[in-house]
């Protein structure tokens, strides 16, 4: 008998150096192997698994009978393009469509385009089985969890079938060998290994398709299955791993899985490194799990989440945040074990307005984020409740759809048939004059803040000494006169024609150097650009002249004593040399008076001591710099 060949394709971008094993096709591949009742009747090609054009993609799948896709939000338009290019190839193909970016309400999606002949919504596994078995015949009726057109053109859709509390069924991808043929035939990839220890949200936030899509139920795989699957990783040398869990540290367990990794990682090397987005409601082992990686080399740092801080936004998306003394505690916990933290913020949240949008951004670096906040523009997700009619409606949202542009890849002409995201640009809380006030106010505080640290210790001075207002700071900075400060009105125009074009469509980066100086393009964050061109045009120095006297203005005009202009001065100075070096520009060394890095790290770690005068040697050292302790050498 022929063999029924199944086509498979997840096309993902690579991350850096690395790329990731298909593991949403390969859970369907395990499952029909492992419970078939003739799995011998169907031959897996080896699957799609980057990123390519249609012409390249075409010859793997040719010889293909049913092709399995799965489809989000970076690969949506590639794979609709492969998809349309195999069908007109080859019209007897079945092609199925699955994955979070298959909408739920999939009648216009499925007529708008008609090379693929079913929807998978919900989790896959049983679903692709039973097409599958049905195969070649096109009885789909009653399958739990499709769509599709009927001959007649009629739109037909079951509802998915109730989850299976039982995750022991499912056939484990890395266990079963189904990955093995891929890394074999790429010896020298490096490889990110999704890795699921559970499925479900217990959370249910309106802009994200997590909690909603799963009914907030958490289900466990078996603890020995993902012990076993952490030593697959470390015998196939997997780089790093991507924890796909909504909330790792939520479960007691999660600190054996953790504690089984590091043994793993001792006894091959491998996995190098994992990332986790961290649980909000068990924080002490929430600690000693970020802790316990960092101490080991694997993690990249600990995620603090709020994405917003106003109640009445909280209110709008539905959220749960940690709480703020909680997350005082954390930071401070964090940082006295020299572990990494970043703070996720997003732009534009339902319910917030750039005053509510500031305060949160004050109450997160006085709550002692120092190191990262990362800020999001929202993208809207076809199947989370915020992108739904009536919400859209209720919060009278405004959307435009932007390029998908991969930050840091080499710079192609935007198609119309690149992937795109709809991006939140006004909702009835704020206006999109207001979405861009913030979207600048996030630049901002990047730029001068925590981008190489540029004019930190000098803003925390102020913030923390003298009891300026971060906001109040920031505002006026976006008032300087064009006259005064050249520079920084120049940057401000920047910014402004940034989120105008970013609302009129542009993508969310811009094409400039690689490398300050070279040729080559590549998508870069605003500041980035920024900084790229000071460097290139030489006009570093004037960006901390002009940005010195900005900060000694706002000294002047507060009613604290504690911050002199000397203390100021310096601190900028030792920040103008110090950013120098980080790009191994030439730096000069600086002759302090004041224990300005003693005052900075106390005020890091949330304890304030008092400035005093001492005589100090800042020597800035390509990447980094060195103290060299009174009295005063020439070195």
């Amino acid at each position: 008998m022929k063999p029924v060949v199944v086509g498979l394709v997840q096309m993902n971008q690579r991350f850096f150096e690395q790329s990731f094993l298909p593991y949403s096709t390969a859970l369907l591949q395990a499952q029909v192997q492992a419970h078939s009742p003739r799995p011998e009747r169907y031959l897996f090609l080896l699957p799609v698994f980057l990123i390519m054009s249609a012409d390249s993609a075409l010859p793997q799948l040719m010889a293909a009978d049913i092709v399995g896709f799965s489809v989000y939000v970076w690969n949506l338009q590639h794979s609709l393009a492969l998809a349309k290019a195999l069908k007109a190839r080859k019209p007897s193909v079945r092609i199925v469509f699955g994955g979070p970016q298959v909408p739920n309400r999939a009648e216009a999606f499925l007529r708008e385009h008609p090379q693929v002949d079913l929807c998978c919504h919900g989790p896959g596994e049983a679903v692709f089985l039973e097409l599958l078995e049905r195969f070649p015949e096109k009885d789909w009726q009653a399958i739990p969890g499709t769509s599709y057109l009927d001959e007649q053109g009629r739109f037909q859709s079951f509802a998915q079938a109730p989850w299976k509390r039982d995750l022991a069924a499912l056939a484990s991808p890395y266990l079963q060998g189904t990955l093995d043929p891929l890394i074999s035939l790429y010896p020298g990839e490096s490889w990110v290994a999704p890795w699921e220890t559970n499925r479900g949200c217990p959370f249910s936030c309106a802009f994200c398709d997590w909690g909603s899509a799963t009914g907030s139920k958490v289900l466990q795989f078996p603890l020995e299955k993902l012990q076993a699957e952490l030593h697959w990783f470390g015998e196939r040398k997997i780089a790093s791993l991507m924890c796909c869990d909504a909330n790792f540290g939520m479960l007691k367990r999660d600190e054996e899985l953790v504690e089984e990794l590091i043994q793993v990682r001792q006894g091959t090397g491998f996995p190098q490194d994992i990332h986790t987005q961290s649980a909000k409601n068990a924080t002490e082992r929430v600690f000693r799990i970020q802790k316990t990686l960092s101490e080991n080399g694997l993690s990249r740092g600990a995620t603090l989440s709020f994405q917003s801080l106003d109640a009445q936004a909280l209110r709008d998306i539905q959220r749960e945040n940690i709480s703020l003394e909680s997350y005082r505690e954390l930071q401070q916990r964090f940082k006295q074990v020299g572990v990494p933290t970043y703070t996720d913020l997003l732009i534009g949240v339902p319910g917030e307005t750039v005053a509510s949008f500031l305060r949160g951004l004050e109450t997160v670096i006085r709550g002692g984020q120092h190191e990262q906040v990362r800020f999001y523009e929202i993208s809207l997700l076809p199947n989370a409740p915020m992108a739904q009619p009536e919400y859209r409606s209720q919060h009278q949202l405004e959307t435009v759809w932007v390029p998908a542009v991969v930050p840091w890849d080499k710079v192609v002409a935007v198609s119309n048939d690149d992937e795109r995201y709809e991006l939140v640009i006004g909702s009835k809380s704020y206006s999109r004059k207001d979405w861009r006030e913030m979207r600048i106010m996030a630049w901002l505080i990047d730029l001068l803040y925590f981008y190489h640290r540029a004019l930190q210790m000098p803003l925390l001075f102020l913030i923390a000494l003298e009891q300026l207002s971060l906001a109040t700071l920031l505002q006026n900075w976006m008032q300087l006169s064009a006259e005064a400060y050249p520079l920084s009105a120049e940057i401000r125009a920047f910014f402004e024609r940034r989120a105008l074009g970013i609302q009129a469509g542009e993508p969310l980066y811009s094409p400039g150097p690689a490398v300050p100086g070279q040729k080559e393009q590549r998508w870069l964050s605003a500041i980035n650009l920024i900084y790229c061109g000071l460097i290139e045009n030489h006009l570093l120095e004037r960006f901390f002249e002009e940005c010195g006297r900005w900060l000694e203005t706002e000294r002047k005009n507060s009613s604290g004593q504690r911050v002199s202009a000397e203390v100021l001065q310096q601190s900028v100075g030792l920040c103008s040399e110090a950013f120098k070096a980080s790009y191994y520009l030439p730096a000069r060394e600086q002759h302090l008076n004041w224990n300005l890095e003693e005052v900075y790290q106390g005020l890091l770690k949330g304890e304030t001591l008092a400035l005093r005068e001492t005589s100090r040697v800042f020597q800035p050292r390509g990447g980094g710099a060195y103290w060299l302790e009174s009295p005063v050498l020439s070195v």
